[in-house]
């Protein structure tokens, strides 16, 4: 009986005749430099990476490939030019760049207080390894190291073969200096190991690996293999499953064919290719050749010119009229050596090869192909383009060699990487593009002598809530003390807060009290207190315009007098210099009658010893209106002291809550959330600027949180205003001077920003993916939503970047943080079942 017929295994290697290697470079040297197993010598760098697609303005942009273009002019240099390219090609530096970027997944910063927590909640999220690395490859020259060097030397060459160590001394050194200058860093030994092994993400160099016509499959897990031998076939993944094999991946190579972008400045978006191939995909992309200098260039463009002139010439001595391709060609070489003669023209990157390689299976690149890109499928030379990819590789797969102005590469944002935020704190979300954690510290720019006010702005619906329900909860379980001011009716954070180990007081609490914010009571500074007091009195106006007027001064001595004999509270201490006859009585009572009318000014008025003051916790103390009787000034308000008792005692609290907040969170590291930041704009607009100037001693971070931006932008608050977040602030009209306001203040002059800010959400039905507003899709049976996409937002950070953001809260978090109607009733109906 016939056996089974067994299914087509992987093919196993030959046995080598001669010895093999993992990958084009043996071990690294702790200076960049890494040996090939071809006997050369590369020396690698670290290219610096900054936000380029998103750099607040044009110069910031440009700054982005300033380093990659001083390093190509740099290797120029370096070379012997002679009369023509032949006689000077021998002298040409040989560069590499390798752009690497492979997802991993999430892992908090090792010294987080909440690392467990944040690993916990994103264990499943990925983000982006992002490496650029420059290498060039060294040329030997005699030296005279002496004999200890030649005897170091000759155990190197001994150990790995090739040409002594000591005779690429010099060059190592004039490379290595050029580089410096350009201001690239020696790369970590995990670094070079990484890149050296991208293609299993980190780990062992070699891996089995499957090749199809055109593209690879690396198996990291043996696992894989055995599944693929065992029930797929090998010949073709076209029936593999689509949701992919665990242990197995797919990369694409590519060479890129053309870049058609001709003569195109260098602050037009066309020339940044780069970025747009990684939205595509693209997880390496690797870029040789050679560096000419521009004087060859010129001499090479001049003789090209001369000889289609001369084709011209031949054309009209025949009577035939010559090509238009002819005449166009003579133009743009004309035109080109016009440049390099002025000495304006970069340097030429000659015989250049671009291998991008592509996550998983493309089986159409025409699909994945930015404007201005032209990419070939390598047919039948996936192996030989990985390898064209790897360090020190001599191997050479790219059909398509190119000569290129050093520009089109140093430009193209390889450099990029969407990176904002501190390097520790409440984890706001990821970076849009580059899916980057982002992190706010709470004491990051009082560390760096920053100004200490955290804007963000944007309307309603933008999420700005879930912001600072979610920083706030982040920075709580950190143990980091905060208060959050919430004046606005029907707004409730208590679930969250809770949930972070926080306590509630709310606005009722407050007026229920013996004065618990007056000013005397909570500033540990008396004659401070007795300052504020007398001051407050003045703005809330309790007496009649001609009273007021009349006792303003006479008010202030008598709050001293009280307080030197012991008052612990404003009421306390006018009563004390009454029954002293230092100021009449039918004042004071009249004051007194006022505070007993209104239970707002009453919080802020104490007239009796032993209330304590307003603490905050070692977490989070919420503060909120409850079912306090609190009046909102209208958003066009004039001047406070003209408006009702009622709104002027409200803001009244509004204001000593935040002092209060600031004296308890005064060198705490604490932070200060004000709500509604506008009511407090009208209720003392000097106390934000004063705000300004000392929270950043007193190393509080103050976040305000408003609607409308250009409220902080006319205060003159913008000097105070380090960093920030703007999301979705609709135009009214074709006014989109809020929006400006906001990008304004933190710095920006971007135009596509500003177009992403006012941008709705739906467009003819459909969700907006321009938008920064949440996107929903809506069951139009059932009204259920699914959430597509988190709300992002623009944050400006401490180093001057600014960078869009997804916030991505946890489902645990978000069900008891949204302030969706919706959601809040779906909790609120938990909650009587629960107590039920």
């Amino acid at each position: 009986m016939l056996g089974k017929k067994r299914k087509k295994q992987f093919t196993a290697p030959p046995i080598p005749t001669s010895p093999q290697w993992e990958t084009r470079s043996m071990k690294p040297l702790v200076d960049g430099r890494v040996p090939g197993v071809d006997g050369s010598l590369w020396l690698y760098r670290s290219v610096p990476l900054s936000s380029i697609t998103d750099a607040k303005t044009t110069e910031d942009m440009l700054a982005g490939g300033r380093g990659l273009s001083q390093a190509f002019e740099e290797l120029a240099k370096m070379a012997t030019p002679g009369i023509n390219r032949t006689q000077s090609k021998a002298s040409y530096r040989e560069f590499h760049v390798l752009l690497l970027n492979v997802p991993t997944y999430y892992s908090a910063p090792e010294e987080s207080p909440i690392r467990g927590y944040l690993n916990s909640e994103f264990r499943d999220r990925f983000v982006q390894r992002r490496e650029l690395l420059f290498g060039v490859k060294l040329t030997p020259t005699a030296s005279d190291g002496g004999v200890k060097k030649a005897w170091e030397s000759f155990i190197y060459t001994l150990m790995y073969t090739g040409t002594m160590m000591t005779e690429y001394d010099r060059d190592t050194d004039e490379v290595s200096a050029a580089l410096a200058r350009a201001g690239f860093t020696v790369p970590s030994k995990e670094t070079l190991r990484w890149a050296d092994s991208w293609w299993s993400h980190g780990r062992s160099k070699g891996v089995p690996t499957l090749r199809h016509d055109d593209h690879l499959h690396y198996i990291t897990q043996m696992s894989a293999k055995y599944e693929i031998e065992d029930h797929h076939s090998i010949a073709s993944c076209r029936n593999w499953p689509e949701t992919g094999i665990p242990g197995e991946f797919a990369i694409s190579y590519t060479a890129l064919r053309d870049l058609d972008i001709g003569y195109t400045e260098v602050t037009d978006p066309l020339v940044r290719w780069a970025p747009r191939l990684i939205d595509s995909g693209a997880r390496v992309i690797s870029v040789r050749g050679l560096v000419e200098p521009q004087k060859v260039t010129r001499a090479q463009l001049r003789s090209q010119k001369q000889k289609i002139r001369a084709d011209i010439q031949e054309y009209h001595e025949n009577n035939k009229t010559p090509r238009d391709e002819q005449e166009e060609g003579e133009a743009n070489l004309a035109q080109m050596e016009g440049s390099y003669a002025r000495g304006e023209a970069p340097a030429t990157l000659m015989d250049t090869s671009v291998i991008i390689g592509f996550d998983g299976v493309q089986k159409d690149v025409r699909k994945i192909t930015p404007p201005g890109v032209e990419l070939d499928t390598l047919t039948d030379l996936q192996p030989a383009a990985w390898y064209e990819t790897m360090l020190c590789s001599n191997v050479r797969a790219n059909p398509h060699k190119q000569d290129l102005p050093q520009t089109t590469i140093s430009f193209a944002a390889l450099a990029n990487l969407s990176k904002v935020g501190d390097s520790d704190g409440a984890l706001l979300g990821f970076t849009e593009s580059d899916g980057q954690p982002v992190y706010i510290s709470a004491s990051a720019a009082s560390r760096g002598d920053s100004f200490p006010l955290f804007l963000v702005a944007g309307s309603t619906g933008s999420g700005k809530s879930l912001c600072l329900q979610w920083m706030a909860h982040s920075w709580g379980l950190a143990k980091v003390p905060q208060i959050i001011v919430d004046p606005k009716q029907k707004s409730d954070f208590s679930a969250s807060t809770r949930a972070s180990g926080g306590s509630v007081s709310s606005f009722d609490d407050l007026v229920d009290s013996d004065g618990p914010l007056d000013p005397i009571r909570y500033n540990p500074d008396r004659a401070l207190g007795v300052q504020d007091a007398s001051d407050m009195i003045s703005r809330v106006r309790p007496l009649s315009t001609y009273d007021m007027d009349s006792y303003e001064t006479p008010i202030a001595n008598a709050l001293r007098y009280g307080v030197e004999r012991g008052a612990e509270a404003s009421g306390q201490a006018l009563r004390i210099a009454a029954n002293d006859g230092v100021i009449p009585l039918e004042i004071v009572e009249q004051i007194e009658g006022f505070a007993q009318t209104y239970p707002m000014f009453r919080a802020t008025y104490g007239m009796h010893p032993g209330q304590s003051p307003v603490m905050a916790t070692s977490g989070i103390t919420l503060f909120k209106v409850g079912d306090s009787k609190f009046s909102n000034p209208a958003h066009n308000a004039g001047d406070i002291r003209f408006e009702t008792p009622a709104i002027r005692t409200s803001v009244n609290v509004m204001k000593q809550i935040v002092r209060a907040a600031v004296t308890n969170l005064s060198g705490r590291g604490g932070v200060l959330h004000i709500d509604e930041a506008w009511v407090y704009e009208k209720a003392a607009p000097d106390e934000l600027i004063e705000l300004g100037r000392l929270a950043r001693s007193q190393n509080v971070l103050v976040v305000l949180y408003t609607q409308t931006p250009k409220g902080p932008l006319s205060l003159g608050l913008g000097g105070f205003i380090s960093r920030g977040l703007i999301g979705h602030i609709p135009a009214e009209g074709e006014d989109t001077s809020q929006a400006s306001a906001g990008i304004k203040l933190f710095g920006s002059e971007s135009p596509q920003i500003l177009r992403r800010i006012v941008s709705r959400e739906k467009e003819s039905g459909a969700n907006n993916w321009n938008s920064l507003k949440a996107l929903w899709d809506v069951d139009s049976g059932t009204g259920e939503r699914t959430l597509v996409r988190p709300a992002v937002w623009y944050h400006a950070d401490l180093s001057g970047n600014i960078a869009p953001v997804e916030v991505k809260i946890p489902d645990s978090f978000f069900k008891l943080a949204s302030t969706n109607p919706d959601d809040i009733a779906a909790r609120e109906k938990e909650e009587r079942m629960g107590i039920a």
